[in-house]
């Protein structure tokens, strides 16, 4: 049985390779066709675009490919942009730290030259050698180089953020209303992902209680701190009611996959700041749930705070 699983998951990783690489070339090529001989206007300029004619992933692995992005341009010199419109206008909630380094752009600053537009592809073990005068695209991404080993590929992580973003006034005040100061607490994240595909009851409400088993140990750890308590389940967030943690309000809760909705996407960025603020980071995972999120792991990157995966 082993063997067997072993020759799936192999073969399963070479499929997920032929798929990345032909989705690659396909998105690249449709711009092909606008190429053209005229000059640059904008010449040493790295755009990372999120293209709404394409799906693309959740926050954490868009904010990951951008500061991968962003490294590689550091790295060479180059001024770095974004074009992100889709789902939301990305400026609208978090602004530009300085005048100096504003990467707010259009599609209309997208040029398109023969001899001096560069696709390129983030990716794991990519990295750019960048040539003078030209323009680098980046519309395919996979945001595979993770806040956990991003120290050893040029820049600290927490620092190229925080010199590219900064919150909103509407971020900062939703913040300032929690009425929690920062670290003061502890940050517990919990993302869903299978629980709906148990079958019974009975074990879905067994996985409940095993998260909360792990809520205790970390209680128990860090007796003079305050819990907060982060998920996509509102179900999992409502069955807390037993235990001496805080929960922010989950109405609004939504994936910017599927949703543009300004309350949802306001309340995404306002858990991620949160678990940024924290004095250390959990993430709760089990074999039942979705085990490869990173949406704390950046948040906790983010503050530069430390960051423990536990498994129930």
């Amino acid at each position: 049985m082993n063997r067997i699983r072993y020759f799936f998951r192999i073969h399963l990783k070479g499929i997920t390779r032929i798929y990345r690489l032909f989705r690659r070339i396909m998105r690249n090529a449709f711009y092909v066709r606008l190429m053209g001989v005229g000059k640059l206007k904008k010449a040493d300029t790295f755009f990372f675009v999120i293209d709404p004619r394409f799906n693309h992933p959740g926050l954490a692995d868009r904010m990951k490919a951008i500061i991968a992005c962003y490294n590689e341009a550091k790295k060479n010199g180059l001024h770095f942009k974004i074009v992100f419109k889709q789902p939301f206008v990305l400026e609208d909630y978090l602004h530009p730290t300085s005048i100096d380094n504003d990467w707010v752009a259009d599609f209309r600053d997208l040029e398109y030259s023969f001899f001096k537009t560069r696709f390129v592809d983030e990716k794991r073990g990519w990295h750019l050698s960048a040539t003078s005068g030209c323009q680098y695209h980046c519309y395919n991404y996979t945001g595979d180089i993770i806040p956990e080993i991003f120290e050893n590929t040029g820049y600290k992580w927490h620092e190229l953020y925080h010199e590219l973003f900064t919150p909103n006034e509407e971020i900062v005040r939703a913040i300032h209303d929690t009425g929690m100061p920062p670290q003061s607490y502890c940050a517990i994240h919990l993302r869903e992902g299978h629980y709906n595909r148990l079958s019974t009851e009975s074990e879905k409400q067994l996985l409940i209680e095993r998260c909360k088993a792990g809520i205790r140990k970390i209680i128990a750890c860090n007796p003079h701190k305050k819990m907060l308590v982060f998920s996509d389940s509102k179900i999992f967030l409502h069955s807390l009611d037993d235990l001496p943690v805080e929960t922010l309000n989950p109405d609004t809760i939504g994936h910017i996959c599927f949703n543009n909705n300004h309350e949802q996407v306001l309340k995404a960025f306002l858990d991620q700041y949160m678990i940024s603020l924290a004095s250390k980071v959990y993430m709760i995972t089990a074999p039942e749930m979705y085990s490869s999120s990173c949406f704390s792991l950046c948040g906790a990157r983010i503050g530069g705070v430390e960051f423990e995966h536990m498994i129930v």
